[in-house]
């Protein structure tokens, strides 16, 4: 049995405004980003993420999630649920979170 990492995060605020726009969130993708610097002091990298969940304010944003999502993901996709919530945090778009597996991942035939 394998440890596991969780690691949750939402948006990159802006300095004054709380809000986050979407060419702010397509261009620097805080959350993700953030959760490559969690997952490798852990030892880990964004293949050892088994399954996140992705909450949106507006279900019909996920292409544009989903474009900056590959970006980081982009082997041993993990299983994920992408969810349009009420509200988030400080007025945010997204909010991701993440469990990755500690130690080597095998691909099972």
């Amino acid at each position: 049995m394998h440890s596991a990492v969780e690691q949750r995060g939402n948006h990159e605020e802006e300095e004054e405004d709380s809000t986050m726009n979407w060419v702010g969130f397509y261009e620097q993708p805080a959350a993700l980003t953030n959760m490559g610097e969690i997952l490798k002091a852990a030892g880990c990298r964004y293949n050892n993420v088994v399954k996140t969940t992705v909450l949106l304010a507006d279900i019909t944003d996920f292409n544009l999630v989903n474009d900056v999502y590959k970006q980081f993901f982009t082997s041993n996709f993990p299983a994920r649920a992408a969810y349009q919530v009420a509200g988030l945090p400080r007025g945010g778009l997204v909010e991701v979170e993440a469990v990755a597996v500690l130690g080597p991942i095998t691909d099972v035939p």
